[in-house]
């Protein structure tokens, strides 16, 4: 549901008693409103990645149920009431006429298929009761609409209604209803003065036993599992002397103050001058990159979706809490390639993220074809900072590997299908968002089409010549980590890495680490990366010295939406 509401044009998104996914992630002011819930779930309406709801609308009065801002994760908890709508009309021309009197039965499918079973039994031993003790047999009508299952249809009901939104008018028109004690029955019943029988389902977050406590003896009787003759006497007798009750809510309904606070929420999201909002001047033109990251969201892409402000050309994302990839990765310590399973979960996690970006299925019009020397050959112009810093010794060796690698990967980028890729791909582009398992994909400004090869080897490079990350030498880190990127691409995606390939882009990769390195004055280990590239593409010594794995045959990752698969 979150990924659909990114790719409207909404200024807040309001949640009604429902825990969704990936909420967090959108930078859009989010609203909850509450219904009573069962108190061991409360906690769940916390959002991850430290957003917070900017409001919470508790839907009942503050003197019968409220919660904390802390216990919800909320800015700010206001109680608005009650919320529920009156009957707008009233007559037995909803059921043909005057005539036998009308038990409505408005308990849907029931919940789990458990629960949904033991409510019919009951429902339906009730009614078997009823329509033996009754001097006039009453018509049972049941409510259920058109996607409800066929094994909720009660064998004793004379006929299946489907009233569509005029529920609240039905239960003003009918006898006596049979309903379970979801919020919105509840109210609705309460605004009626037909007697009722109240019915609890079992919920993951709805308290319909609380609630069905509560209202029971002002709306009629709460049924409980077991009570078949005694719950049917009551209705008979009901049924029999025709008598109503008072309508059981005489307070206005909290609509208008709920209706008022989301309009506020609305126009404060407006403005975009919000603490919680991350800016960013992109390098492209926002309105497009704005929507990209809406259009990944939307496709599964765990990135977090961006909007723009009215005549601004500044991204606005959702402020994230935690740390980066990075940082989880040093937490653990340098790699080694003896120890690989140190930091074989966080190499899932990163290899995940970089399969939903390659699966995403974007069109290549949107994004453009990668070009792998964009970051290269600025750092080698004459008169750049990288090219004084490496002085001419290194500048003649760097120009030679570059000639090679360039053939090499044009020969290597023909033979293959592309993909969607990052191409910036490392840890630093990954946050570990509080409350997530899985990794947050950010800066979104390099993605292109091109070899998925070229992310997991930007990603391998930038570990093994960065200090900290790595405790053995450039070239057997990028090789151990390529290796395990490989096996864990295969898992994820279920396709396989070009194992040649991947040793040219990896070589492509370290030239770009090497020119950035000594374009930042970082001089120290530059000739290790140059041996390194001449090991991987000169001499092509193996494949990383022994095979990525059995030898194979190069299989694509596929666009999943392809047509013609």
């Amino acid at each position: 549901m979150a990924r659909i509401a990114a790719l409207t044009a909404c200024d807040a998104v309001a949640v009604d008693t429902a825990v969704i996914p990936n909420l967090e992630l959108l930078p859009q002011p989010l609203a909850l409103i509450l219904r009573e819930t069962v108190e061991h779930r409360l906690a769940a309406f916390r959002l991850a990645a430290g957003r917070l709801w900017d409001v919470v609308l508790v839907a009942e009065p503050a003197s019968r149920w409220t919660v904390s801002p802390a216990e919800v994760g909320g800015v700010r908890v206001t109680n608005v009431g009650w919320i529920y709508r009156k009957p707008e009309c009233v007559g037995d021309r909803w059921f043909g006429g005057k005539g036998d009197p009308v038990l409505l039965v408005a308990t849907g499918g029931g919940g789990s298929t458990s629960a949904a079973g033991e409510l019919k039994r009951e429902l339906e031993a009730v009614i078997d009761h009823v329509i033996a003790a009754s001097a006039r047999r009453p018509r049972v009508l049941q409510v259920l609409g058109p996607r409800a299952s066929p094994a909720a249809r009660l064998r004793n009901a004379d006929a299946q209604i489907d009233v569509g939104a005029r529920l609240n008018d039905m239960f003003a028109s009918a006898d006596v209803v049979l309903s379970t004690s979801g919020y919105n029955s509840i109210l609705e019943l309460a605004a009626t003065s037909t007697p009722a029988v109240l019915f609890s389902v079992e919920r993951t977050y709805d308290d319909q036993a609380a609630r069905a406590s509560f209202w029971g003896e002002a709306l009629g009787r709460a049924h409980r599992i077991g009570c078949i003759a005694s719950t049917a006497s009551w209705i008979s007798s009901v049924l029999e002397s025709g008598v109503r009750r008072q309508p059981a809510i005489a307070c206005p309904s909290g609509s208008a103050d709920a209706a008022k606070e989301l309009i506020g929420l609305v126009a404060r999201a407006r403005g975009r001058n919000d603490a919680r909002l991350f800016a960013k001047v992109p390098q492209r033109p926002a309105a497009h990159v704005a929507k990209l990251s809406r259009r990944l969201f939307a496709a599964g892409v765990t990135t977090p979706p961006a909007i723009v402000a009215k005549g601004e050309d500044v991204l606005h994302f959702a402020r994230l809490n935690g740390p980066t990839a990075r940082d989880v990765w040093a937490r653990i310590g340098p790699y080694r390639g003896d120890k690989p399973h140190d930091h074989a979960s966080l190499i899932e996690r990163v290899v995940t993220s970089a399969v939903s970006l390659h699966c995403s299925g974007i069109d290549p019009g949107s994004i453009g074809q990668l070009d792998p020397w964009a970051k290269i050959n600025p750092r080698l112009a004459v008169g750049s900072h990288a090219r004084d810093r490496l002085g001419s010794a290194r500048i003649e060796r760097v120009n030679a590997l570059f000639d090679v690698a360039r053939l090499h990967y044009g020969e290597f980028a023909e033979s293959v299908r592309n993909v969607p890729v990052h191409g910036d791909f490392h840890l630093g582009q990954l946050i570990s968002a509080t409350g997530r398992k899985d990794l947050v994909l950010v800066d979104l400004d390099d993605i292109a089409f091109g070899p998925a090869e070229f992310d997991l080897a930007n990603c391998a490079a930038h570990i093994a010549t960065s200090p900290g990350l790595s405790a053995g030498s450039v070239l057997e880190t990028a090789t151990c980590l390529v290796r395990a990127f490989d096996e864990a691409y295969q898992t994820h995606s279920g396709r396989l890495l070009d194992a040649r390939g991947m040793r040219v882009v990896l070589a492509v990769a370290l030239m770009r680490r090497l020119l950035k390195l000594a374009e930042a004055g970082r001089l120290a280990g530059l000739d290790e990366i140059l041996d390194a590239i001449g090991q991987l593409e000169v001499t092509g010594a193996g494949e990383f010295g022994r095979p990525l794995g059995r030898q194979r045959q190069r299989a694509v990752v596929d666009d999943a939406r392809d047509p013609a698969e």
